[in-house]
């Protein structure tokens, strides 16, 4: 079997970001300098996750994991699941919805994975914490010009199809972590 031609293109996909869009149209993105964003309980955020500096139609981005945490430390806690093994997080009650990306909407449909969550807030022993919410995903590339499977590519949650191919050979570049916020919860002053 030949040597998987991704890792000549390594560096090229280390770059992805993940966007909060204004609106569910996921055509206008707040830019960092308008963060904190105010939302209201409940109230949907649509975010966008891209990769970046690529047009090789044969490249796919696949959500791994996605969770919330009160600090922009990605490791930090508390946390709560969003995404979990590319799946909806079955646990919660306002579950994750997927929003599919259609050809005439951008050049490369595969590089981008849209999801929405409704606003909350961490719960710490039965009180609201207050403050800001940020939002991390993991993800993976994967070149689907491979058609042996790869279990980092063949996961089951991905809506009407699998994921056929080979994951990009590199470790530290096939998965991506990106992050976006911080997002603040709004109060009504009555």
């Amino acid at each position: 079997m030949p040597p998987c031609p991704m890792k000549t293109k390594s560096s090229i996909f280390s770059q992805a970001k993940q966007h909060l869009s204004i609106n569910k149209s996921y055509s206008s993105f707040y830019q960092d300098m308008e963060h904190p964003v105010t939302r209201y309980l409940r109230e949907p955020l649509h975010f966008q996750v891209e990769l970046l500096h690529s047009e090789d139609p044969q490249l796919e981005l696949y959500l791994e994991d996605c969770w919330a945490t009160a600090s922009s430390d990605r490791k930090s806690l508390p946390q709560w699941n969003i995404v979990m093994d590319s799946c909806e997080n079955t646990q919660d009650s306002h579950q994750t919805t997927f929003h599919g990306v259609t050809e005439d909407s951008v050049p490369f449909p595969t590089h981008l994975k849209r999801f929405e969550v409704k606003m909350f807030t961490f719960m710490v022993d039965n009180q609201a914490l207050q403050g800001q919410i940020y939002f991390h995903c993991s993800a993976v590339i994967c070149d689907s010009s491979w058609l042996a499977m790869d279990t980092t590519c063949a996961r089951r949650c991905i809506p009407r199809r699998q994921r056929v191919g080979r994951s990009i050979d590199s470790t530290r570049s096939r998965q991506v972590h990106v992050s976006s916020g911080p997002v603040v919860i709004r109060r009504d002053h009555t």
